[in-house]
């Protein structure tokens, strides 16, 4: 079980002063949870909080206490965080750093001290069920952003952490991708992890047991 003791957030210096707090959520491992509410009510704040890059990359002020069964994640560094989150962002072009795709996913891997053979065998697996062989040898940055989203998508596939956070994960997609997505996101849910999403399609919307109205928890 995914666990967010505490959540307080501010941007006090914002033109528009906000806030957020919640506490005392709980989130199941196969349950697929929509976080929903309007352009700038909290759903990214809510992510970049909770994977520390407030305020560490981004302004702003913050209290997290969150734990995945009785690990307390608040407080690692992200290298030992990213272990137990994967998380998709909308800023899709700072996530990709390497010169191939199979680079973009094998580095993730062997950043966690996986064997070679078990490395070998996750990129497969990402990479035949996104259908990315083709595209093995292309630097990430020629491809659309769709094909980068999906790129994101297979080194998440090929992470296994328990926890995935994906942030309009349909964006940029075509209605095919678009279908691969839903499907990634129900292969996530049928394997035990807890998924957490941010969407506007409502296909991936659909897909999700609980929704969560974030409006409900800003204080402006």
């Amino acid at each position: 079980m995914f666990r967010i003791a505490e959540l307080s957030l501010k941007y006090p210096t914002a033109e528009q002063p906000f806030a957020l707090s919640m506490s005392s959520m709980e989130f199941l491992p196969g349950q697929i949870s929509l976080l929903w509410g309007r352009n700038g009510s909290g759903k990214s704040s809510i992510f970049n909080a909770i994977c520390n890059l407030i305020p560490a990359h981004i302004a702003g002020e913050c209290q997290v206490e969150t734990y995945w069964q009785d690990r307390c994640l608040s407080h690692l560094p992200c290298p030992e965080l990213f272990r137990y989150i994967a998380y998709l962002r909308t800023d899709i072009g700072d996530q990709l750093l390497f010169p191939t795709i199979d680079d973009e996913i094998t580095f993730s891997l062997q950043n966690m001290g996986l064997e070679p053979e078990v490395i070998r065998t996750r990129l497969k697996e990402a990479k035949d069920f996104f259908g990315l062989h083709p595209l093995s040898h292309r630097k990430p940055e020629q491809l659309s952003m769709g094909q980068q989203k999906i790129l994101l998508m297979a080194l998440i596939m090929a992470m296994h952490t328990p926890i995935v956070f994906l942030d309009e994960a349909s964006a940029y997609l075509s209605e095919s991708s678009l279908s691969l997505c839903r499907d990634f996101i129900l292969q996530l849910a049928q394997s035990g992890k807890v998924v957490l999403v941010a969407d506007h399609a409502p296909k991936i919307q659909d897909l999700c047991h609980r929704r969560i109205n974030v409006e409900e928890y800003v204080h402006r």
